[in-house]
């Protein structure tokens, strides 16, 4: 379910949008059609605009390669977008490291909280569910609190 947050972030990013190439805008309009999210690192527009470094096009090319397993290569190109401010990297990479690695995942979550996106109220109780569960109940605290703060706030359940 919250990957099609993630695509919302990434399609509506205006400033983002504003520098996107003719591949890039190409790669866009194709990831927004019907499901070719899942497919846009297979895409030819998509895998130019990213090797030339437009964020939303990374972002889309590492969503795609999550779709199909790959994700070494998925934390490759969130790496690439996050580099260059792409925001919803910063949710897909905690995303990616939430089983593997806590301190990771919460540097990554930290960091979209710290954006205040849409969306960064879930994430906060993201983390303070990642710190209860280390027994941390102060750091819970915190960022369950963030988590009220936010116009997620009547959600916030640990």
């Amino acid at each position: 379910m919250f990957k099609f947050s993630l695509l919302f972030i990434l399609f509506t990013s205006g400033a983002l949008a504003a520098e996107a190439t003719s591949d890039g805008k190409l790669c866009l309009e194709y990831a927004k059609e019907k499901e070719n999210y899942k497919i846009a690192h297979k895409n030819e527009h998509c895998l130019k605009a990213a090797k030339e470094g437009y964020a939303p096009a990374q972002y889309a090319v590492g969503l795609g390669f999550n779709f199909d397993g790959k994700h070494v290569e998925e934390e490759k190109y969130y790496k690439l977008a996050a580099e260059q401010g792409g925001i919803a990297a910063y949710l897909g990479l905690g995303h990616l490291y939430r089983y593997k690695d806590e301190d990771k995942a919460i540097y990554w979550y930290s960091r979209y909280v710290q954006t205040k996106s849409s969306g960064y109220g879930y994430v906060a109780i993201l983390i303070a569910k990642i710190y209860k569960e280390k027994g941390n109940t102060k750091l819970a605290d915190k960022w369950l609190n963030e988590c009220l703060a936010s116009p997620y706030g009547d959600k916030c359940n640990l």
